[in-house]
């Protein structure tokens, strides 16, 4: 699932509900009360990821977001991983553009990493990316008209 370049407003506004993300949802404190160990876990995975690829909403951003999800998919399991990557984007808002492009990038992070389980998550996220799987930016056309408004 990707955004087309210039998608309507109920387009990008519909991506969570495809992707059962719920706002309303635990965050990551919750998360940690309640499951430390793979919190930490997590925690730890995200900053690696984070430190190969500090972009911000651009190829490098996708990238990392890709491949903590993989990883996490690969290690904790991919229920447990999407519970853990949602929370992040809970305590972590973004515009409505931003948290799509996340939430994609981490969809598809997950649905590779269990797929591939024998392939690193850092080449599930780079192979993920030359295909054109990834969001490497949020739709730079809706960011404009939305702010125009």
């Amino acid at each position: 699932m990707r955004l087309s370049s210039h998608p309507t407003t109920a387009e990008v506004d519909d991506i969570p509900r495809k992707l059962n993300f719920n706002p309303a949802g635990p965050d990551q404190n919750k998360i940690f009360w309640f499951d430390t160990f793979n919190g930490l876990r997590a925690y730890l995975m995200g900053n690696a990821s984070l430190k190969s690829h500090p972009g911000y909403n651009d190829s490098e951003d996708a990238l990392s977001h890709a491949e903590w999800s993989a990883k996490m998919a690969q290690t904790l399991g991919v229920d447990e991983a999407k519970k853990i990557a949602d929370a992040y984007e809970i305590s972590h808002p973004n515009d409505r553009y931003e948290r799509a492009m996340d939430l994609i990038n981490n969809n598809v992070g997950r649905i590779l990493g269990e797929a591939l389980p024998g392939i690193a998550p850092e080449e599930i996220a780079r192979l993920a990316l030359a295909a054109g799987l990834l969001q490497a930016s949020p739709p730079p056309a809706m960011i404009y008209r939305e702010k125009k408004k």
